[in-house]
């Protein structure tokens, strides 16, 4: 009866990503107070903050103009790490321990749907002597 219900949850559910990684992967991120263009001055797309996508193609003049104070940027960075640990904990059906985690939800972040399918089920499949390989190709 309790097996039925503990695999219908995800056996990281009551994880989240550590401070210290949350951090680490802030500071890695360029953080730029106004919008701007990915990919130079008249390329890419409408970005802003630490590398927040806004639309596709680029700013518009007034967009570019537009500036973006530390707490929207904040408020933004931790809406989006709460999104990726919330794929994270929904996609993987293995235990994962808190530095695989900080990973996957940094990897998850910075990844398109696409590219994380494949990692996905390779961590699911993985036994668990397989596991940290995965994490060293990432």
């Amino acid at each position: 009866m309790s097996s039925t219900s503990q695999s219908s949850s995800s056996p990281n559910a009551g994880m989240s990503m550590s401070a210290e990684a949350r951090q680490k992967m802030l500071l890695t991120e360029k953080v730029v107070l106004r919008y701007y263009n990915d990919m130079g001055k008249k390329g890419g797309n409408c970005t802003w903050g630490a590398g927040f996508y806004a639309h596709k193609g680029i700013c518009s003049e007034e967009e570019l103009r537009k500036k973006v104070d530390a707490s929207s940027v904040d408020v933004e960075f931790a809406k989006r790490v709460t999104e990726a640990e919330r794929q994270v904990k929904r996609k993987i059906r293995v235990q994962l321990n808190q530095a695989q985690f900080d990973a996957l939800v940094s990897y998850t972040y910075n990844t398109k749907h696409r590219a994380q399918v494949l990692v996905y089920a390779t961590i699911n499949q993985a036994i668990s002597k397989r596991l940290p390989a995965t994490f060293r190709r990432l």
